[in-house]
């Protein structure tokens, strides 16, 4: 995360079409009820997430990006809890248009924990 803006840096985001298909192969998947996460082991020490708002989930693009823009705040607000050497991709679900960021952030929390890719709270 950039120390001035609070954004994500490029280098903390999924962005190649290599790096999404080798989460893809290598993954594990876990259902929620707002999302789904494809999860996998990074070919190095980094912590990426993407992000998979497709017309299947809403033909608006108000509503794609407001789903992506809600995943990535839940996923700043945690990424310190993540586990180093892991990469993931978030594909969102309908029942995310009527959540708010708490909600998208326990969901994920959950879905990770059940992974096995979050820290213990300290």
């Amino acid at each position: 995360m950039s120390a001035t803006s609070g954004r994500l840096r490029q280098v903390e985001s999924l962005r190649k079409r290599s790096d999404f298909e080798y989460v893809r192969e290598h993954a594990r998947k876990v259902v929620g009820s707002r999302m789904v996460i494809q999860i996998a082991a990074a070919p190095d020490d980094s912590i990426k997430m993407g992000v998979i708002a497709s017309r299947r989930y809403n033909t608006r693009a108000v509503a794609r990006n407001r789903a992506k823009r809600l995943v990535r705040e839940a996923f700043r607000l945690i990424q310190s809890r993540i586990k180093p050497s892991t990469w993931f991709v978030v594909i969102v679900r309908r029942r995310i248009s009527e959540a708010k960021c708490q909600d998208v952030r326990r969901e994920l929390l959950t879905i990770l924990g059940k992974a096995n890719a979050v820290t213990k709270q300290q």
